[in-house]
């Protein structure tokens, strides 16, 4: 026993024993990788966590900041262009743009005219996690709105590719500050016009807002049961940002919480709250050095 953590032995389906820890708050057992570790509440729910979500510094507020001799509010520098989102969330989202439109930038509003209200890219497609891109005002990169993903030519040679890279290199925009362009759905104020939608009609915006806006940095996925950071979140935005600064001792300063306390919400909307209170007292122990994941992987071979 060590602050109330008791070791105990499991014995696992393919007959191994291995080190788990268990307290009346949790039960934590190795997983595939040292960086990884399965968090179970009493409840019985079991997820797969990385462990560097149990302590890491991080809150979203977007404030006014100056970048390159502009005042701005630092949402510009992470909403600079649409995220990607699948068609089920696209197709919700379209139906409600009249009544969203009025709070929207003039430039989005003329991109939605253009588009016809087509909030995304259709030619913008990524078919690994089958997720379309959500437009950027005031100009996109380019792209056709007549041709689908699946009517794609699929015979382009490399030349052609190549030629077609080139092009797009000698005429893209100079990564500038501030950002020239804005997701759609970016206000004036710096906050989303969605967040916003839903606040008004009294409706949870967690369930419907885009889940990449609501869940980042955080990759929070239900079906496989896994909580991890986003694939490269911490260079996702178009300059340096505070909220995503490697320097946890800045933040610490500055009072950040930790990721798990300030998501919270959004952890118990897709968890539920048993298993976000077993993950803050993993977290919190963790960070006091009770729980040590070398030693929860002593018995197991990587």
């Amino acid at each position: 026993m060590n602050g109330g953590i008791q070791i105990k032995w499991d014995i696992m389906v393919n007959g191994e024993l291995m080190v788990s820890i268990k307290t009346k708050e949790y039960h934590i057992q190795p997983s595939d990788s040292k960086d990884w570790i399965f968090i179970r509440s009493p409840k019985g729910l079991k997820v797969d966590v990385e462990v560097a979500v149990l302590d890491y510094l991080y809150t979203c507020q977007p404030k006014e900041i100056e970048v390159e001799g502009h005042r701005i509010l630092c949402s510009r520098l992470c909403c600079y262009a649409g995220c990607y989102v699948s068609l089920e969330e696209i197709e919700r989202i379209e139906v409600l743009i009249p009544e969203i439109l009025p709070d929207l930038q003039k430039d989005s509003q003329n991109l939605l005219k253009y588009s016809e209200n087509r909030v995304h890219n259709p030619d913008d497609y990524d078919e690994e996690e089958e997720v379309y891109k959500i437009r950027c005002a005031p100009q996109e990169w380019e792209y056709d709105d007549d041709k689908k993903p699946d009517q794609k030519d699929k015979t382009r040679n490399a030349d052609e590719k190549k030629d077609k890279e080139e092009k797009e290199k000698e005429s893209s925009v100079e990564f500038t500050l501030p950002p020239k362009n804005h997701c759609i759905f970016l206000m004036e104020d710096g906050l989303c016009a969605m967040h916003k939608y839903y606040n008004d009609i009294g409706q949870n915006w967690m369930k419907h807002k885009f889940n990449i806006c609501t869940t980042f940095p955080l990759d929070l996925r239900v079906p496989d049961r896994t909580i991890a950071f986003m694939k490269d979140f911490d260079n996702f935005a178009f300059a340096e940002v505070e909220c995503l600064s490697p320097d946890q001792e800045l933040k610490k300063k500055l009072g950040y919480p930790q990721i798990v306390e300030a998501m919270r919400d959004v952890i118990t909307d897709r968890f539920g709250d048993p298993f976000w209170k077993a993950l803050n007292k993993v977290s919190k122990d963790f960070r006091a050095d009770l729980i040590d994941i070398d030693h929860i992987y002593s018995d197991v071979d990587l």
